[in-house]
């Protein structure tokens, strides 16, 4: 876990750290050997900080001092072999004329040791020059390597000789490790007052939550799914049990509120960071081990919030077409046994809950086909316990299947079953005045099924999508062609014939090769069956 603490510029350094030894973060001990040898065939000693610092730094210089004798007598030789070359070379016709008339090899090299005044290493560096080194070019370069040679070893002679030289050196390796393997500090020290919350230690995380029918529900860590094109089959993103199915796919941030509401028309609130944090594949926990929920409540819509001051309203849909406008104040504060969010008429239940400034439209979509744009102030603002209004005018046995905020330059993206979907223009449904038929948001046949969910998207996002194999496809949302209401749309996912699209969630795009979860900003969806019911 790592401790979030930053340093003001103008805060007192001492005030700072008698704060800091304050809280817990910092009362947390761990224990670091420091038993070591510090000069050879001594016995072990435990050192202090400083004093290990020391030795490091000893070591240190006598590393570099012993490589700085190494490399300089390399250099030595070196030189030592250019200069009997270049001896050579000032006297070509005279060598040449020495190695002529000498009968073998040894003559030859004993020869030049005595009439130019070689050593033996000389000489035979002499004697396995090739003829090529004669050439004018090659005995410039060995005139310049000598002169590159004498330079170093002049800087070499002169480190040994200076033992400040050598820290010097010390403190340029540690810069080069510094500049190779350094990263940015990741403790950040603040002058605080008062004691650390659990929160302030828990870094911002995106997240996906996710909850099945069964009410298991858990969170996926960053960098699970990648982008794929549309037709794709996807991955899996939860491993299914006992006929269990994905009810929600929720983006989210571990910092974020979430307020469960369930068909119940209750509300219940918790944090993020709460909900287990599990693999791609894994089950999770049921939620009633998180809430007080009852045993006859399902969870119908989870909404994250940020900040309670964000919105001005939240507004509220049943099954049935019921709406309703409630201050999100009034939700800031929730006991653990829930609050009472809406009333609710026999048969009906709670289905979405949407975020909305006061001055939006809403869109509600059917499983039928069909779809409503009005205004948000249509449906006045009222108390929790109130049952709201008509929103619109149901055929028999048809379902509200979608609810959503209207978002300027944002098309209406229609999910059906079998995999078919596309962006609609939200300019295609005309506002009307609430409680009305509406008008045909898709054309459904049996290639298509019923519709199952709906949101507003724009061409820089992407859609997921899972399926009651628990099968997740990520697409972005430009690939998904934008075409008129009383069509069918195209294929976005390929299923088995007994599967179908359950669930789905916007999110922000990233670039194909950019593997980690995206920035967040959409919400769950709440899954139905083709008959608008629950999955058992």
């Amino acid at each position: 876990m790592r401790a979030v603490i930053e340093l003001k510029r103008d805060a007192q350094p001492m005030k700072v750290l008698n704060n800091l030894f304050k809280h817990t973060a910092l009362q947390q001990t761990f224990g670091v050997n420091m038993l070591a040898l510090v000069e050879a065939g001594t016995q072990p000693r435990v050192l202090t900080l400083k004093r290990a610092l020391q030795e490091y730094i000893a070591h240190r210089q006598e590393v570099l001092t012993r490589r700085t004798a190494f490399e300089l007598d390399r250099a030595l030789r070196r030189a030592h072999v250019l200069e009997g070359l270049k001896i050579a070379l000032d006297q070509i016709d005279a060598v040449i004329a020495t190695i002529r008339r000498s009968r073998t090899t040894e003559t030859a090299r004993q020869n030049l040791i005595k009439e130019f005044r070689l050593s033996e290493i000389q000489a035979n560096a002499i004697l396995d020059m090739r003829l090529a080194r004669l050439a004018a070019l090659e005995r410039k370069k060995i005139e310049d390597e000598l002169k590159e040679v004498r330079q170093e070893i002049k800087r070499l002679e002169t480190l040994i000789a200076d033992p400040k030289l050598i820290l010097g050196l010390v403190r340029e390796d540690m810069a080069a490790l510094k500049e190779k393997y350094g990263d940015e500090r990741r403790t950040r020290i603040q002058d605080i007052s008062g004691a650390l919350s659990e929160e302030d230690l828990i870094p911002e995380v995106d997240v996906l939550v996710t909850l099945t029918s069964r009410g298991y529900v858990k969170r996926i860590a960053d960098g699970v799914y990648r982008t794929q094109h549309r037709g794709g089959k996807g991955i899996t993103g939860v491993t299914m049990r006992d006929e269990d199915a994905v009810q929600h796919i929720l983006a989210a941030n571990t910092m974020d509120s979430l307020l469960v509401f369930t068909n119940r028309g209750k509300v219940y609130q918790l944090k993020v960071h709460e909900l287990p944090d599990a693999g791609r594949t894994a089950k999770g926990v049921p939620i009633v081990n998180l809430m007080n929920i009852q045993p006859d409540e399902t969870v119908t819509t989870m909404l994250r919030v940020k900040d309670f001051s964000s919105a001005n309203y939240l507004f509220f849909t049943t099954r049935l077409g019921r709406v309703k406008r409630v201050n999100l104040d009034q939700f800031q504060s929730v006991r653990s046994s829930g609050l009472i969010a809406i009333g609710l008429e026999p048969g009906d239940e709670l289905a979405w809950v949407r975020m909305t400034s006061g001055r939006d439209d809403v869109v509600l979509v059917t499983q039928g086909g069909q779809a409503i744009r009005f205004h948000e102030t249509d449906a006045r603002a009222m108390g929790r316990p109130a049952a709201g209004v008509s929103g619109i005018r149901l055929a028999p046995k048809d379902r509200v299947i979608a609810f959503e905020v209207v978002i300027p330059e944002h098309d209406l993206f229609i999910v059906a079953a079998k995999g078919l979907g596309k962006r609609t223009q939200t300019d295609q449904y005309p506002v009307q005045g609430r409680g009305g038929k509406g008008v045909t948001a898709m054309k459904l046949t049996e290639r298509t099924g019923p519709i199952v969910a709906a949101g507003m998207v724009n061409s820089e996002q992407a859609v997921m999508m899972m399926n009651t194999a628990g099968i997740v496809i990520r697409i972005p949302a430009a690939q998904i062609p934008c075409i008129g209401r009383a069509t069918q749309g195209v294929t976005l996912m390929r299923m088995a014939p007994a599967e179908q699209v359950v669930t789905m969630t916007i999110v922000e795009k990233k670039d194909e090769a950019d593997d980690a979860l995206p920035g967040l900003n959409g919400h769950g969806l709440e899954l139905t069956g083709a008959n608008g019911s629950k999955p058992s």
